[in-house]
């Protein structure tokens, strides 16, 4: 028996045809909307962790604060390999 494949546009349409607007948005989708949630939660641990450990402040200054870390870090082993030689 082959798989059936169907169009993007019908897969929607077809979860569209089991969601019932009165279901709350936690519900709607179930276990999806909760894996998200989890994920989110889990991102923003690790961001709350990198800060730390970068000594960074403000969590929109975090990239900058992370390249202007990985920049120190080239320029010291550039360094070391310039006392090596």
């Amino acid at each position: 028996m082959e798989p059936v494949v169907r169009a993007p546009t019908q897969n929607a349409s077809m979860s569209a045809e089991h969601w019932n607007p009165t279901d709350s948005p936690d519900t709607a989708r179930g276990t999806d909307v909760a894996d998200l949630r989890a994920q989110i939660e889990r991102l923003r641990q690790r961001e709350s962790q990198i800060m730390t450990l970068i000594g960074c402040k403000n969590s929109d200054k975090l990239m900058h604060d992370l390249r202007n870390v990985l920049n120190e870090l080239q320029l010291l082993r550039i360094l070391a390999d310039t006392d090596k030689s």
